[in-house]
């Protein structure tokens, strides 16, 4: 799975990679197609991709971004603050449409989430990964997604438990409340979420 690292901090994830792909391989079990809100440079989807072996799979999976940092309309000033520099390298764009290349099922959609759902989303979708560091962007993308999620979709929200992110958390917990689930956190600081239809 590493082989995809760019750097030590990439290597560092083990965990939260270990994390997606097995939601990932979980929801191969279930209808629809994979989504991430959140790409950045892509370093998630493609262990993701890799470790499924997504370029045989009868499926698409979608890499929502808007590849120049978090929009002010979905996002608060802190989160802002806290967001990694790189997110608004002009470079990313062409990197990640070149990362993936080779896969003719793998689309990468530039626009602000979740904005751009109105260009292109899946009708069902198995999986989601939320990565958009902005807990009123991410409840925004679930508010579209939840009617498109089938029973048994993973949804992996991946800064659910890190402290530095307890706004995003705070923001989650009652999304979830208030649609019938609990989100589960992990110690890797992502949450986990199993979709029962009969739940909501």
């Amino acid at each position: 799975m590493l082989s995809n690292a760019e750097d030590d901090a990439d290597s560092a994830k083990i965990w939260r990679l270990h994390t997606c792909c097995w939601a990932a391989r979980s929801a191969l079990a279930v209808d629809g197609d994979f989504v991430e809100c959140g790409t950045y440079k892509g370093f998630y989807a493609s262990v993701m991709t890799q470790y499924v072996d997504f370029m045989n799979l009868p499926r698409t999976f979608c890499l929502y971004d808007t590849f120049a940092g978090l929009p002010e309309d979905w996002s608060t000033e802190l989160e802002r603050t806290q967001a990694n520099p790189g997110y608004t390298w002009d470079g990313v764009y062409d990197d990640v449409i070149n990362r993936f290349a080779i896969y003719d099922n793998v689309k990468v959609v530039k626009g602000i989430v979740p904005e751009v759902f109105d260009q292109a989303l899946p009708e069902h979708i198995a999986f989601l990964h939320l990565d958009l560091n902005a807990g009123v962007a991410e409840t925004a993308a679930l508010d579209r997604s939840l009617p498109l999620l089938s029973d048994g979709a993973m949804v992996v929200p991946d800064d659910f438990g890190r402290q530095e992110q307890r706004e995003l958390c705070l923001v989650h917990v009652e999304w979830w409340r208030a649609h019938g689930h609990a989100i589960l956190e992990l110690p890797t600081g992502q949450g986990l979420v199993t979709i029962r239809k009969n739940s909501v």
